[in-house]
């Protein structure tokens, strides 16, 4: 543990430095000498690269890995916030129920449960057209699709189901409608996709 012309350097011995702190930045390097950001930690380089305005950077030669571990009956969260709400957005992963949730605005929009299923909220506003976009959404309890020309498709699992593997259609990708009229028959209609 030492100081060299204005860092402060931890180094184990016949290793090279283990911690660093930049006299001229102040940033903070675990495993790297040259810092690039407020707090730069290093496995192995990655390569030549320029970090800009970043206050958080892990690097590696190889996958890098950010872990969080909780106990078994609390949960995971990534925030981000402003100044008016810390937690405005937020990815929350619960060990408990072992689902991850995607908030928006200060609200879940989003779950996926322990089972892979994909869950939207109704949040009672749905979108307008735009240009170039396609937009997914629940309308009261019903998964609609939205084009760029506004047209409003319904494929709520009510009223569509996909054809298994191994059907007799020829077509591999198809769905059909089902419906029961007002006397109780169930009404079936066939639609191809391609």
């Amino acid at each position: 543990m030492y100081s060299l012309n204005g860092d402060f350097k931890i180094d184990e011995s016949g290793v090279a430095t283990r911690l660093i702190i930049k006299d001229s930045t102040g940033n903070v390097g675990i495993g790297e000498t040259s810092p690039e950001a407020k707090l730069h930690i290093k496995n192995a380089s990655a390569g030549t690269f320029t970090a800009s305005n970043s206050q958080l950077l892990i690097e590696n030669n190889t996958t890098v890995r950010l872990s969080m571990v909780s106990p078994a009956a609390n949960g995971c969260k990534i925030e981000f916030g402003d100044i008016n709400d810390q937690d405005v957005g937020m990815i929350n992963y619960d060990h408990s129920n072992n689902y991850m949730a995607f908030t928006t605005n200060a609200a879940e929009r989003l779950r996926i449960d322990n089972q892979g299923n994909l869950r939207f909220a109704d949040n009672g506003t749905n979108p307008s057209a735009v240009a170039n976009t396609a937009f997914m959404f629940n309308d009261g309890g019903e998964l609609k699709v939205l084009d760029e020309l506004g047209n409003t498709t319904t494929i709520s699992p009510h009223n569509f189901e996909l054809i298994p593997d191994g059907a007799s259609e020829d077509m591999a990708f198809a769905y059909h409608s089902t419906r029961h009229t007002p006397e109780g028959k169930l009404k079936k209609v066939n639609v191809d996709m391609m």
